[in-house]
């Protein structure tokens, strides 16, 4: 006599939850705290080997599998485009700005495939499983408009009899046996309607969800968008900056060559005229903090290897002296 119990669609329940843990996000988070501690100690070099031993030996690839591990691949392409970027600041620091550029680029590069990767495959996943979940709703709905009546029917109908079998004084075999099967089946009609009504309310509670998690998907593409933004801006600040010095190194051997012109014995050895003229400018050292010192001095023997003053500048700061510092004179003895 009781009814069959209705089962809604069952769709899957996205979870709106922070990403795993992975490995490039874990070593970078391990190791950037010392990468910047060796740049402030003035250790480029080791700086710059640690940031690229954290460099994958594959390009990882982005899982489209489902949002969850979509999440955390995006993040992991997150940290490598951090990683990279570690690595353009230490090469950077180390005098080398073509290859801090070649980092950046290649950030940049991921930091793209990252947002639109993610922008295809997330919002198409997070919206197509919303509207699944909107469908079943209202399929279970349809179902139980129809279905619902007829139960609440049975309900009071079983209701009125079981009234009218308890009021008989007296009562037939039959009508006790049929009491009390009604009074079995009422409290499971009655669960069964309560069940399928709160069906309709758990639907609600995951299109809720889902909703909240296409909301959540726009703003990770947005940050995507952003950070997409940031690295494309900074490979183009630093290839800016590489042309500008460039220019600036061309313009002072032109006008070098122009003032020297009567001078047969002048002649231009490629940075290297620029080079001695910028480390000779106390200018540009003094006042300024050590660690920018250092990196001047650097970039200036990237573009003139060995370069004797810029070395002995480089020595100087790093020993926490001034740049300028002739060192100790030999003391004279005085004859008898």
């Amino acid at each position: 006599m009781r009814p069959f119990a209705f089962a809604p669609v069952v769709c899957c329940i996205l979870a709106a939850q922070a990403p795993a843990p992975n490995a490039l996000t874990q070593a970078f988070n391990a190791n950037a705290q010392s990468i910047n501690q060796m740049l402030n100690a003035l250790q480029f070099q080791e700086a710059l080997a640690k940031a690229e031993s954290m460099l994958p030996a594959e390009k990882p690839t982005l899982d489209g599998k489902d949002l969850n591990t979509l999440a955390t691949s995006s993040a992991n392409h997150r940290a490598l485009v951090a990683i990279y970027k570690a690595c353009a600041n230490a090469a950077a620091a180390s005098g080398n700005w073509e290859k801090a550029a070649e980092y950046l680029q290649k950030g940049a590069e991921a930091a793209k495939e990252n947002h639109d990767t993610f922008k295809s495959l997330a919002t198409q996943k997070a919206q197509d499983a919303l509207d699944q979940m909107k469908a079943g709703r209202a399929q279970t709905q349809k179902q139980w408009d129809e279905l619902r009546p007829q139960w609440v029917a049975k309900q009071d109908e079983y209701t009125k009899l079981q009234e009218s079998l308890r009021a008989k004084s007296k009562r037939s075999k039959d009508e006790e046996a049929t009491l009390a099967e009604v009074t079995e089946v009422l409290p499971g009609i009655a669960a069964d309607i309560k069940t399928n009504d709160d069906k309709l309310k758990q639907f609600d509670a995951v299109i809720a969800n889902n909703e909240k998690v296409v909301t959540q998907v726009g703003e990770m593409t947005a940050e995507l968008a952003k950070a997409q933004t940031k690295a494309e801006e900074e490979v183009s600040s630093m290839q800016e900056k590489i042309k500008i010095q460039k220019g600036e190194i061309e313009k002072f051997n032109t006008d070098q060559i122009a003032k020297n012109k009567k001078n047969r014995k002048f002649k231009i050895d490629g940075n290297k005229n620029w080079v001695e003229a910028v480390v000779a400018d106390k200018a540009n050292f003094e006042g300024k903090p050590t660690r920018d010192q250092a990196t001047l001095l650097n970039r200036l023997l990237a573009l003139a290897p060995g370069n004797a003053k810029a070395l002995a500048a480089l020595e100087n700061v790093k020993a926490g002296r001034n740049a300028f510092d002739p060192g100790k004179k030999p003391s004279r003895k005085v004859g008898r």
